[in-house]
C-alpha cells in the first residue's frame, strides 16, 4: 500500500481523489467541524474521483454513528 496524499479538510481530500486516483480513500468519521460521511457521499456522485472506495474509521463506538 502507498499513500499518495494527505488532506485537512473535505474539500482538500476531494480535490486530491481527483487529481491522484486512488483506489481506496481512508478518512476519519469526524474532520474536525466536517463530517467523513459527507466526504464519502461527494467522492460517490463525483464523476471525476473515479470510483474511489471510501472507508470511514473512529475511535468512537459505533453506537455513537448508528
Amino acid at each position: 500500500m502507498t499513500v499518495v496524499g494527505i488532506a485537512s479538510c473535505t474539500a482538500e481530500a476531494l480535490r486530491q481523489a481527483r487529481s491522484l486516483q486512488p483506489d481506496v480513500i481512508l478518512a476519519d468519521i469526524e474532520l474536525g467541524d466536517e463530517s467523513g460521511f459527507d466526504l464519502a457521499q461527494l467522492v460517490a456522485w463525483d464523476s471525476e474521483s473515479d470510483g474511489a472506495v471510501v472507508i470511514l474509521v473512529s475511535a468512537r463506538a459505533e453506537a455513537d454513528y448508528a
